[in-house]
């Protein structure tokens, strides 16, 4: 139910349509006429009658002048509307000149588009000099806009005015290709001849050297944008002559001046002629291309239409996105370049680099496919990124980033394979020397012959007692033999097993073989110097074996650090209690053979 206010509105206003009231129902798609506005109406018509077919369209002021005519604006009393009348100067009013200006307007005349400033009307003074009357254009030409809000594209500042400027020529564009369906070639297509409407009206104007396509009869244009077959001669004219100035126009959009600009006549021919533009490389690759394509020398390898060129800059136009990202990304594959050449790379720099262009590369592809510089751009980064990778010594992490590159780079391939190779070379060789220093490798042969050898040295000092009771003047040299056999054994055993020892165990044995002969050969010495050979040994083979033993564990077997310590407390209680060193040695010989026993078993375990 609605609300009493709602529907006291609904019926006051139902009754004041009346009539007209079953429209809403019977007719809702028809257009309902307003009251009409009398007043309007008939000062229109008397404004009308006044003029009685007599219209004149006085001086208001100058808009502008060209080569032949001046444009000065007035008012349209018929329709009371301000308009611009073209009419020819007057030092330029031979017949020759009105023939040229009535040419115009009747070419003018029949190009209707929304591009082409539209043309009201055209008379005869009475004087016989004809007056062209043209829609007047509220703006400014390209020319002015342009030096006003260049785009050059050495800045990224200047890219949102350069799509400004790139849409204003995708509408010349549109002009040119309905003239050139109409049989008509402009051949004056420069920023000059271009006005910008101050609600983003676009028109191409000044068509008064148009012609059909055909034979060049001399000289014609402007010099600064001319294409080669305009300078006469043999040349053609057709609609490649205004795709060539539309390049030359972009030209112009992209660097700030025309083509051709040149210092003396000679110069400005040449550079007609030869037709090579030459481009900062920062200007976008797909703008470059299009200007040389469009400004080749051989009209028949310029782009096929106008059209063409328009769908070129639409084209580019959707992939700005795409190709502000690439120029970013490349900014920052810069850094990335900088900060791998730095004598010490900061690595986390690196990284971040890589990160930032790797990612900018990407999102530029993702926007646009065929994105060729982000696509060597990113390719770029992921080179960098191997050789840095290689030169730190990390060639498994280079062939990561080796197989996201994708395209096959032989030379680079070749590098990180040969990197890798060594790599797993490397990492076997060392796996090799670990496995062989490591005390669990080999730990049961290096057992077997320790305690062969620590039974042996258990035995003799318990049999030491009752040798040196019935020889008591040879105890100094009672272990002499005892080491000699012993190293004679030990080196058998090394001898006869050398292929399969591993270096641990055969730099144990060494130093064992080594020591038994040191003692060997001291203690004969010791005799020899001395002539005595009835001594106590114990404290000295205490100590020597102390001191051997404790450079074993520092150096090859960590875990025999018990025996030194062993050997040391003996050497204590043999020099405090000299009658008990034949225990004291058994006991010691025996825990060298329990140290042993207890790291066999862990190193099993």
């Amino acid at each position: 139910m609605l609300w009493a206010p709602m529907s006291d509105s609904l019926e006051a206003l139902l009754t004041t349509l009346g009539d007209q009231a079953e429209t809403l129902v019977r007719r809702p798609r028809s257009t309902v006429e307003p009251p009409r506005d009398a007043e309007e109406g008939a000062r229109a018509l008397a404004q009308l009658r006044a003029l009685a077919g007599h219209e004149t369209y006085p001086d208001e002021g100058l808009l502008g002048r060209g080569g032949m005519g001046v444009v000065r604006l007035s008012t349209q009393q018929s329709l009371n509307r301000k308009v611009a009348v073209k009419s020819l100067r007057p030092d330029r009013a031979d017949e020759a000149d009105v023939e040229a200006l009535v040419a115009e307007a009747w070419r003018t005349g029949r190009l209707e588009h929304p591009n082409i400033l539209p043309v009201y009307s055209l008379r005869l003074l009475p004087d016989g000099q004809p007056e062209l009357v043209m829609k007047r254009i509220e703006g400014r030409s390209w020319s002015q806009a342009l030096r006003e809000n260049p785009a050059f594209v050495d800045s990224t500042l200047h890219r949102e005015s350069l799509s400004r400027h790139l849409l204003v020529l995708g509408q010349v564009c549109h002009a040119l290709h309905f003239a050139h369906a109409r049989g008509l070639v402009h051949r004056d297509v420069k920023p000059d001849n271009v006005m910008l409407g101050a609600f983003g009206e676009v028109y191409l104007v000044d068509w008064g050297i148009a012609t059909a396509p055909g034979p060049a009869r001399g000289l014609a244009g402007t010099p600064a944008y001319a294409a080669p077959e305009m300078l006469g001669g043999d040349g053609v004219l057709s609609a490649a002559t205004d795709v060539y100035l539309l390049g030359a126009v972009l030209f112009e959009v992209l660097t700030g001046q025309p083509p051709h600009l040149r210092a003396t006549p000679s110069e400005v021919l040449a550079s007609i002629l030869q037709s090579e533009p030459q481009l900062s490389p920062s200007v976008p690759r797909e703008l470059a291309d299009l200007v040389r394509r469009c400004m080749h020398a051989d009209a028949t390898k310029r782009p096929a239409s106008a059209e063409v060129v328009r769908r070129s800059l639409e084209a580019f136009a959707a992939h700005q996105g795409s190709l502000l990202l690439t120029a970013e990304a490349t900014a920052r594959l810069r850094s990335l370049e900088d900060a791998c050449r730095a004598g010490a790379p900061d690595i986390e720099a690196v990284a971040s680099a890589y990160s930032a262009c790797r990612f900018g590369f990407q999102q530029a592809l993702r926007e646009w496919p065929d994105n060729d510089d982000a696509r060597v751009g990113l390719g770029t980064a992921i080179e960098a990124m191997v050789r840095f990778e290689l030169a730190r010594g990390s060639p498994h992490a280079a062939q990561v980033h080796l197989a996201e590159l994708g395209a096959t780079n032989d030379t680079l391939s070749a590098e990180v394979a040969r990197a890798v190779e060594e790599e797993e070379l490397r990492k076997t060789r060392l796996h090799s020397l670990e496995l062989a220093m490591d005390p669990r490798t080999g730990s049961t042969p290096r057992f077997l012959a320790a305690a062969i050898l620590g039974v042996i040295w258990v035995v003799m000092p318990m049999m030491g007692t009752f040798t040196v009771q019935r020889l008591p003047q040879f105890e100094g040299v009672l272990s002499v033999p005892m080491a000699l056999v012993s190293g004679l054994v030990l080196l058998a055993l090394r001898t006869r097993y050398r292929a399969s020892l591993t270096p641990l165990n055969r730099q144990l044995s060494a130093v064992l073989i080594f020591a038994w002969l040191v003692q060997a050969a001291g203690l004969t010495a010791w005799v020899l110097v001395t002539g005595r050979a009835g001594f106590n040994s114990g404290p000295i083979l205490m100590g020597y074996w102390g001191f051997v033993m404790g450079l074993i564990a520092v150096s090859m077997l960590k875990q025999a650090w018990p025996i030194p310590l062993a050997y040391l407390g003996a050497l204590v209680m043999v020099l405090k209690f000299p009658e008990t060193r034949f225990i004291w040695q058994t006991l010691t010989n025996l825990a060298v053979v329990v140290t042993l026993l207890s790291m066999w078993r862990r190193s099993r375990a």
